[in-house]
């Protein structure tokens, strides 16, 4: 089980995750609890400012040579997740594919062409929607609309953490379309001289990102009642953001957009009525 560490990783890292995860069962919500503190440890050691990468790359080592040797590696956190990845048989190429995007981050890597976007959301979200499906024991059908939403959910964070990443020294977004909308190098003083530039330019990535949404909710077919409505929800809190921003872009850089608890309890109670009557 989650221990209290993990919960409270999970309630301080994310409001839509956590609160989301309510409508889990207990058993499967400790299973994504003690997942998102493992990757949450990793996430927050490469956000520090500065990074602290002597941290980051210890902690990576603690858990390949705990997996190599199938041993304890004696960090709570590493060793209750080692436990999901061998009872739940996740491939440790997700996890590499995980601590690579991490590194990415590290080493300041520049994103020239969307190819080199999704590259980074391939470590960075769309493995944890496959662990996540592999957690929930679906079926192998349902893996590519798994990693479509995690692209998704990932996509929105970005867009909504812009003022955030300019700040980190960080730009996810491809400069081509940068430099195509006159935007390069991507700041906000440069976004808010060219107001029309900066709202074509969130537009598009916004139709993007619904795109990838869209063709992700085809998946929710193979989710059961019990597991769909944690996920809908978290999945409906992302389009309302989506839908935020959508309607002031500049918000970015003014507040960070995210729901808070009442909302989304409030929309999973909704949702686990909706979805009995689903067909």
């Amino acid at each position: 089980m989650a221990t209290q560490e993990q919960s409270k990783i999970f309630e301080q890292g994310s409001t839509t995750y956590s609160n989301s995860s309510f409508f889990f069962e207990k058993e499967v919500k400790s299973k994504v609890t003690i997942f998102y503190a493992f990757v949450r440890i990793a996430d927050d050691l490469v956000d520090q400012i500065p990074p602290d990468e002597i941290a980051y790359h210890n902690f990576r080592r603690l858990f390949f040579e705990s997996y190599n040797s199938n041993t304890l590696s004696g960090n709570s956190i590493i060793d209750s997740f080692m436990e999901l990845v061998r009872e739940c048989e996740i491939p440790i190429e997700w996890i590499e594919e995980f601590f690579n995007s991490m590194e990415m981050d590290l080493n300041n890597y520049q994103y020239s062409t969307i190819e080199d976007t999704i590259k980074y959301i391939r470590g960075s979200a769309e493995v944890i929607g496959l662990i996540l499906a592999k957690m929930l024991g679906l079926n192998e059908e349902s893996y590519g609309y798994a990693e479509m939403l995690g692209r998704s959910m990932q996509f929105i964070n970005m867009i909504r953490d812009i003022s955030e990443d300019i700040q980190l020294g960080r730009n996810y977004f491809p400069r081509e379309e940068l430099e195509q909308y006159g935007l390069y190098p991507f700041t906000e003083s440069i976004a808010r001289a060219n107001p029309d530039k900066f709202i074509s330019f969130m537009n598009f990535q916004l139709e993007r990102y619904e795109s990838w949404q869209v063709e992700a909710e085809l998946g929710f077919r193979f989710i059961k009642y019990r597991y769909l409505v944690a996920i809908k929800t978290a999945s409906d809190k992302y389009n309302l953001t989506a839908q935020t921003i959508l309607k002031n872009p500049f918000v970015v850089f003014e507040r960070k957009v995210k729901p808070n608890k009442y909302e989304v309890i409030t929309r999973g109670i909704l949702n686990s009525i909706l979805l009995l009557f689903r067909k």
